[in-house]
Parts: structure tokens; sequence; C-alpha cells
């Protein structure tokens, strides 16, 4: 039986791609046609090779797996992403969404999950690991892209605890004594609130965080 699903795998370790070769080609329909142990290698070989689905590391060599999708979609290229990482953090799921994942398996769930999430990310759809979903709220396609809806409006889960301590009526300093952060953080994190939000004075944010359930 014809193998029907290509694969191209792009992680640092080789120990680490050797396994999920082997994980991936137990499955019958399921053909690796290509490695890398860095970004930048991956996106050329990718160019190349136009594999079905890639799955790669965020964290790599040279170029990181972002930049690698980034420059996929750049370019037009119709392979579907599928990222690998060990990194669970909003940050780096809406980063991965946003480069146009179609995917994003937390490694520590990778030899149950991967196939699974391969064979549903050919079929039209999209896999995000159960340790990450709850940061996504919605998925849905739209003119050939995924786009994301994200609880409160993509804000990180730091972001969330300032803008609760600030609807409690807490100054800058007070936050930072209770986040054990810098003021100056305190207010790039205010910064980061009020342009995501569009938000820009402390009664406005209140009561959004009231209306959200924040508070």
């Amino acid at each position: 039986m014809a193998k029907s699903i290509t694969i191209f795998l792009a992680d640092d370790h080789t120990v680490v791609r050797a396994g999920l070769r082997a994980l991936l080609e137990s499955d019958e329909e399921i053909s690796v046609v290509g490695e890398a142990e860095n970004g930048h290698v991956a996106f050329e070989s990718i160019m190349k090779l136009k594999p079905d689905i890639a799955i790669l590391d965020i964290s790599m060599p040279e170029m990181t797996g972002i930049e690698a999708a980034l420059g996929l979609k750049k370019n037009n290229v119709k392979t579907k992403i599928l990222f690998l990482s060990m990194y669970t953090d909003d940050e780096y799921v809406v980063s991965a969404i946003n480069a146009g994942a179609h995917g994003y398996i937390v490694k520590q769930s990778a030899s149950s999950s991967l196939v699974d999430a391969v064979k549903h990310v050919k079929s039209g759809r999209v896999y995000f690991s159960p340790e990450i979903s709850n940061a996504v709220v919605s998925l849905q396609n739209e003119k050939g892209q995924i786009r994301v809806t994200r609880s409160e409006d993509v804000l990180t889960h730091r972001e969330l605890g300032v803008l609760k301590l600030l609807a409690e009526g807490l100054k800058n300093k007070e936050i930072s004594e209770r986040l054990f952060i810098s003021t100056k953080t305190v207010e790039k994190h205010r910064e980061n609130i009020r342009r995501k939000l569009g938000i820009n004075d402390v009664a406005g944010l209140t009561r959004y965080a009231i209306e959200k359930e924040i508070v």
C-alpha cells in the first residue's frame, strides 16, 4: 500500500528526530521524506520537497521554527505546519498560530498524539494538545488561513494578573511587589494591555475586567 501522507521533520536533536520518524512510519499511511536539524535547512528543504506536513520544533539554531513557517507562508507554500514544542506558554502558541500553524503539540504528549495530529491536519482540521487547548477558544478557516480568537483578547497569563490587580485598585508599585516584578515591567504589561484591548484609562480597564469576570 502506497504511503499517502508525506512528512518533513525538523528538530535540532538527532535522537528526537529518530524517535519521531520511527513513531510516524509505524503507521502505514505516513512517510517521512526529509529531516533537518536547524530552521534554515528545514525552510530550504520544505521549499523544494513540498511535503504535505512539516513538523517543526520552535527552538532551533540559525532560524526558529516560527521564522521558517513565516518564510513558507510568505512564499505561499501549501505545506501544512504542525509545531512540536516543549513550550506551553500562550505567547508561543499565539506566535505559532500567527505563523500559519495548523496544529501545536506539546512534546511530552507526542508519543500518544502525534500520529492522530498528523491525520487531523492532513484532513483539513486543526489539532492542539490538551495542555494548551484552554488558551485557544476557537479556530476557523478563512481564505485558506487559520485565525484564532483567544480568551481575554490574547492577553497573556501575566497580563491578566496585572489587569486583575489594576481593576482592584492597586498602583504600579503595589502590583510589582505583589507579583515580584519590577515597576518597569508592570508599566510594560500595562502598555501591552492597553494596546491589545484598545482601552487607555483605568476606569475602562476596570469595567472590562468586571465584564469578563476577571475580578
